[in-house]
């Protein structure tokens, strides 16, 4: 039986973030943080993610959900919330992400999951809405 590799968890972490912090998703002007993020949260629409993971497989290999909320204006309705959730099919849904030299690839599935859920209970200025994507994260074998 393959050992477990102990950074895993981090180095799926970086993936997110490197993909969240690419000149192409800036230029989407959207904001995000990840969940638990300590500190004043955006004012205006924002998104927030939290991968959620299960170590069940082989070796190194992860499988999981990558939840956001996104937070729209009111104002706005649910269009705008509609539209975030086609930029993030955009570059998400289907695509596979390696970054530097460590071979783990974080690989997301084609289908999501998108529910306008309505005001949250903590900012009635808002709109929430849910979306979701399953994601494998593995290391390609050399």
């Amino acid at each position: 039986m393959t050992d477990v590799v102990l950074n895993r968890h981090a180095i799926l972490q970086e993936h997110l973030f490197s993909i969240f912090a690419s000149s192409s998703w800036i230029a989407e002007q959207l904001a995000i943080i990840p969940k638990g993020y300590i500190g004043s949260k955006p004012v205006q629409e924002y998104i927030e993610f939290n991968p959620v993971t299960s170590g069940l497989g082989v070796g190194d290999n992860l499988s999981g959900i990558l939840y956001i909320h996104i937070y729209t204006d009111l104002a706005a309705g649910p269009k705008r919330a509609a539209e975030i959730a086609d930029i993030l099919d955009k570059y998400l849904s289907g695509k596979s992400f390696r970054f530097g030299e460590d071979p783990a690839v974080t690989q997301f599935q084609r289908s999501t999951n998108f529910q306008i859920r309505g005001a949250p209970p903590d900012n009635k200025a808002f709109i929430l809405s849910y979306y979701q994507i399953q994601f494998g994260f593995f290391r390609k074998e050399s």
